[in-house]
């Protein structure tokens, strides 16, 4: 069964606190369906509440039931990055960060992840190639839609995750 799609808007009021609310929506629309019905979506909401709509978004969920291994490993650490530095054909910057990045990805004694690591690999595949459906392929672009080309660096960062007490 498939799991409802949802819109997920965030408030602001005057004295600057932040709400969010969601509401799941039918799942058998294309895209540009769902931003038509978010453009209006957004003018009712806007109409009844006194707080500025700041952000709005859609979440697809994702069934993660058939996935082997989704448990958390003894040593894994969100705060251990792997920063994938991605191009487009016209040579911007796609960066990608995947925390909690497998240690025994690293090429040892470096930052540098393993590119020819198969789970990797396969991974870069598809930012680089896309996601072969029977509605057509999904391909990862930057912010303007231009396909990602080319990686240029695959390597570890560590980043605070803002949760250590």
């Amino acid at each position: 069964m498939a799991v409802a799609p949802v819109i997920d808007i965030q408030m602001v009021d005057e004295s600057g606190s932040r709400a969010s609310f969601g509401s799941s929506v039918l799942d058998a629309l294309s895209i540009l369906q769902y931003q038509e019905a978010f453009d209006v979506y957004g003018v009712l909401i806007n109409d009844v509440t006194d707080g500025v709509l700041e952000k709005a978004g859609m979440t697809f969920p994702v069934n993660i039931s058939a996935l082997t291994g989704n448990n958390v490993a003894p040593n894994s650490d969100v705060e251990e990055i792997g920063h994938f530095n991605f191009r487009t054909l016209d040579n911007r910057k796609v960066e990608i960060n995947v925390p909690g990045i497998q240690l025994d990805t690293f090429i040892p004694g470096t930052d540098d992840i393993d590119q020819a690591d198969p789970d990797v690999a396969a991974w870069i595949a598809l930012v680089l190639n896309g996601v072969s459906t029977p509605g057509g392929t999904i391909i990862p672009t930057d912010v303007n839609e231009a396909d990602i080309d080319s990686l240029r660096a695959a390597r570890k960062q560590t980043r605070p995750s803002g949760t250590r007490g």
